[in-house]
């Protein structure tokens, strides 16, 4: 602060003038070097104007020639000396204005940095370290230092530290007792040398630090210290000016935390979609032409990933294999289940076509693949089987899942065969159950997130609300009959979010 010490040398040049012009005696302010060629007169008044960092000059009262005028160069000295004081608190004053300047610069710094730190989180520490300098400045302090609990929350690592050498600052392996009482403050407050324990944490040469806990919303993360060599203890303005320190690096820490979560759930919701394109729900090979099935599908996932199954593809001539299943819970864990139940489905099939002529047997494998690489929670209803569309006959088990419904001249029957969830018993047996078609039958196959849709009443939309989408009315095709119920339904919800799943796949024999 050029401009405020020169008015300080101003003032005092003035003073001195004055002083002289008032008394007769000649007071000179200078420098060091000014006087060197002065050697000081024995008892002649020299007095030095401190800014409490640096000598700033000396005031020199020269001596009277004659002795007459001893008594009242006496009385000059005394005022001389008073000028003197009034000197030295000035330049302290100008001192502390140019200190109070250094923190404000810092602080703006701060700010830009804070701001930088939210784009760019890798600028955290270096927003912490000006935040540090800000804190030791605003508290007329020696030095600083930020600690923080490492991720375990077994020690406090250093972090940032202000006019102290990293191997300066206490560290231990283990929280210390003080350290532990130090992170449950619940504000700002001093500790002494004199306090053996509390002396720990203070670096060599240390008398005193004022601590703030610096907290985030996940609670106390760290500390800041702020040390002092002298005895005198801290003013009120600097245990304020910690704690506002101590908030701002905690409100930064939760904003980094915040960006590093938000990356993490962008990252997440990529492997999500993708994931997702990839596990689609529903899958419909293209199918023989000419087999005489008409195929329709109609399914809404409660989340990103579903855990509905519904799977349609030809096996043969005129053949075709089928699965409609729901994984316990929904999003990622339920998908997976669906997944390995899906996959262990078409690989049976694939290995051997004729094994879907017993169903009952495919779902005892899938239920040992099942129960072999998922916990007892991790369960899953399927019905499966395949259709003969040249022998109108359809063979299927069903391991759990709501009945299928069958429309035959526009009145529904539930096929009623039934079996214990996949994945929970690995010795779980399966019934086998033959239907013979004929033309114009449609086979409904839905999980519960359609049976068990509720309306703002709570009220079950059931096997009832299908049935009576589907009869009384001319059902051509697969996707009217899908079409039907699934506007049904929606009428049944009335705006309401499902809470489930929910899959519907339809097959018309022609």
């Amino acid at each position: 602060m050029k401009s405020l010490e020169g008015e300080l040398n101003a003032v005092v040049d003035s003073a001195c003038e004055r002083f002289t012009e008032a008394l007769g005696w000649p007071l000179r302010f200078g420098s060091e070097s000014d006087f060197t060629n002065e050697p000081p007169k024995s008892g002649e008044l020299i007095a030095e104007v401190h800014d409490g960092k640096t000598s700033r000059g000396f005031l020199r009262l020269d001596q009277p020639e004659s002795t007459a005028a001893a008594c009242h160069y006496a009385a000059a000295c005394q005022l001389s000396r008073v000028l003197a004081d009034l000197c030295t608190r000035l330049a302290q004053s100008e001192q502390a204005l140019t200190d109070r300047g250094l923190v404000i610069d810092q602080l703006l710094q701060t700010e830009s940095l804070e701001t930088a730190a939210a784009i760019a989180p890798h600028r955290t520490l270096a927003a912490i370290e000006q935040f540090l300098f800000a804190a030791v400045g605003l508290a007329e302090a020696w030095a600083g230092s930020f600690v923080m609990l490492d991720p375990v929350g077994n020690a406090l690592k250093l972090r940032a530290s202000v006019h102290l050498p990293a191997r300066a600052v206490p560290q231990y392996h283990e929280l210390l007792p003080i350290e532990r009482e130090l992170l449950q403050l619940a504000e700002v407050c001093e500790i002494r040398q004199e306090d053996v324990a509390k002396s720990l944490v203070l670096p060599m040469g240390a008398r005193s630090a004022l601590v703030a806990p610096v907290r985030t919303a996940a609670g106390t993360v760290g500390l800041i210290f702020c040390y002092e060599r002298r005895q005198t203890p801290f003013s009120a303005a600097a245990y304020r000016s910690l704690a506002a320190v101590a908030g701002q690096v905690g409100k930064l820490l939760d904003r980094e935390v915040l960006v590093a979560e938000n990356s993490r759930q962008r990252r997440l919701s990529d492997e999500v979609h993708v994931a997702s394109s990839r596990l689609s729900a529903c899958i419909v090979s293209p199918l023989v032409n000419n087999t005489g099935l008409d195929v329709a599908i109609k399914s809404l996932s409660a989340s990103e990933l579903g855990g509905d199954l519904c799977d349609v593809f030809p096996v043969g001539p005129k053949q075709v294999a089928f699965a409609c299943g729901d994984a316990v819970g929904h999003g990622v864990s339920a998908a997976m289940v669906m997944s390995v139940v899906r996959g262990a489905f078409r690989a049976l099939v694939a290995s051997d076509p004729q094994r879907l002529r017993h169903p009952e047997l495919v779902l005892e494998q899938i239920n040992a693949t099942l129960q072999g690489v998922t916990r007892s929670e991790q369960f899953m209803t399927l019905v499966a089987g395949h259709l003969d569309v040249e022998a109108r006959t359809l063979e299927f088990s069903n391991a759990g899942h709501p009945y299928p419904i069958l429309l035959r001249s526009g009145v529904c029957q539930p096929l009623s065969t039934h079996g214990i969830v996949l994945g929970v018993l690995s010795q779980a047996t399966y019934q086998r159950q033959k239907i013979e078609l004929i033309p114009g039958d449609v086979l409904c196959f839905f999980t519960d997130g359609v049976s068990e849709a509720t309306d703002h009443q709570n009220e079950l939309f059931r096997n009832n609300g299908i049935e009576n989408a589907l009869e009384g009315r001319p059902i051509e095709t697969a996707e009217q009959a899908v079409v039907a119920v699934w506007d049904a339904l929606w009428r049944h919800l009335d705006g309401r979010q499902p809470a489930d799943d929910m899959t519907l796949l339809a097959l018309k024999i022609n």
